[in-house]
């Protein structure tokens, strides 16, 4: 018979008692300490395992903020500064120890690599700003614990213009306020409007559940490499049109008045007046 029991080590840390035999036996006990990485209560944690971390971030914060003065978001954007803009930045040949890539998206230089630090200080308006627009025109906006006129009112304080009698807006996010929706129109709980393009909606427009509307892509050369910034392409939705549910509208797509999409599909060109279209990539149905 094998009994396993539990004692306190020499060293204050739990071990187990390994007994082998009857009782006759029991002279001979071996003990086997758990792994030194399990502490045994709390009081064997190390204070430095968390003091050291946090220490590091704080005086990491504190030099990118030091030096953020000499480092803008506009240099980051027109490359007329300490570091060139991520697109108009030739890759080095060799960045990280890894070959330059001819195809697909270039990798950055060394010189934004070091700078990462300096790009996430002087990127601190720009996400203030986004911060903003989740607060005016996101999920907290569009709550449905507001009523739908206070949705609305919220959404047009945040730059959405909104025709009469739009109703919905449950859930919905509007990540611009590039967005104009007609009298009458419907959107479901959970839509989704990109809007780094303008997002142009009729009237009369009924939207299903988390509809996705896209207005950026990125660019490909002729030899294949992906541009990093992206270019934006408007959306036009006529009126009378029934877009269901999940359904993407790709960038710079028109929906001609009165047709309908089907629920899931992918729009990448544009629909004709009055036709129903489905499946990925869509295409017309009748």
């Amino acid at each position: 018979m094998r009994n396993l029991d539990l004692l306190s080590a020499p060293n204050g840390r739990f071990g187990r008692r390994h007994d082998h035999g009857h009782a006759a036996d029991r002279g001979h006990v071996e003990l086997e300490p758990l792994p030194a990485a399990q502490p045994g209560s709390a009081y064997d944690l190390e204070l430095g395992q968390f003091v050291v971390p946090g220490t590091h971030a704080v005086d990491g914060f504190a030099a990118e903020t030091d030096a953020a003065s000499e480092f803008t978001d506009c240099e980051i954007r027109t490359g007329r500064g300490p570091v060139e803009s991520i697109n108009q930045a030739k890759p080095d040949p060799v960045v990280g120890g890894r070959a330059e890539r001819r195809v697909g998206v270039p990798p950055l230089a060394r010189k934004q690599l070091r700078a990462r630090y300096l790009a996430a200080v002087a990127a601190l308006p720009l996400d203030a700003k986004r911060a903003l627009g989740w607060l005016c025109r996101g999920p907290l906006a569009t709550s449905p614990l507001f009523p739908t006129a206070l949705r609305r009112t919220v959404l047009r304080l945040g730059g959405v213009k909104l025709g009469a009698m739009v109703n919905g807006l449950t859930r919905c996010y509007f990540e611009s306020s590039n967005v104009s929706i007609g009298t009458g129109s419907y959107v479901n709980a959970g839509c989704w409007f990109e809007g780094a393009g303008k997002i142009e909606i009729g009237d009369d427009c009924m939207f299903g559940p988390q509809v996705l509307i896209l207005t950026s892509t990125h660019a490909v050369g002729s030899d294949g490499e992906i541009a990093r910034r992206s270019e934006s392409l408007g959306v036009r939705i006529d009126d009378g049109c029934w877009i269901c549910a999940r359904a993407m509208i790709l960038p710079g797509v028109r929906i001609g008045a009165g047709a309908i999409v089907a629920a899931g599909a992918v729009v990448t060109e544009d629909c004709e007046r009055d036709g129903l279209y489905g499946g990925v990539p869509a295409r017309r149905l009748r």
